[in-house]
């Protein structure tokens, strides 16, 4: 596999330079490096990425992940509420849910296991929300 993720790199490295001011090429680049585990050079990425692109919401949930990664818990959660703009870009609730949860603040994983299935349940198949609601009832279990 270490061979793949070396020519992964290499190849986005090469669109990276071919198209330097896209910031979608350097995100593709930054989810091959965390797939690597190579943190810091997806933080310098994410960097990067801030300095050609005014649309904080293209790269924001993605540089959640990597303050997670680099242990940085609260910057993380800021970066995972900002990418929650509507009923579609819901992926950061589940971040935020599951390091609540993993750091022991189970009021707080409760309350975004609530933020889910509320917002499933308004926007989305209502069968959507069977796994948040068994989430929400374990986590309330286990503060109970």
């Amino acid at each position: 596999m270490v061979g793949k993720n070396k020519a992964s790199i290499e190849l986005y490295k090469k669109r990276v330079l071919e198209y330097p001011d896209d910031p979608d090429e350097y995100l593709l680049l930054i989810k091959v490096y965390l797939y690597a585990d190579q943190v810091e050079e997806a933080k310098k990425a994410i960097d990067a990425v801030k300095k050609i692109c005014d649309d904080e919401i293209k790269y924001i949930c993605v540089a959640g992940d990597i303050y997670a990664r680099l242990g940085e818990t609260e910057k993380a959660l800021e970066c995972w509420e900002k990418s929650v703009i509507d009923q579609f870009s819901m992926s950061g609730l589940y971040s935020r849910a599951f390091m609540f949860k993993n750091l022991g603040r189970l009021e707080e994983a409760i309350t975004e296991w609530r933020r889910i299935v509320n917002m499933l349940e308004k926007h989305h198949d209502p069968t959507y929300a069977i796994w948040p609601k068994e989430e929400l009832a374990k986590l309330e279990a286990q503060l109970n």
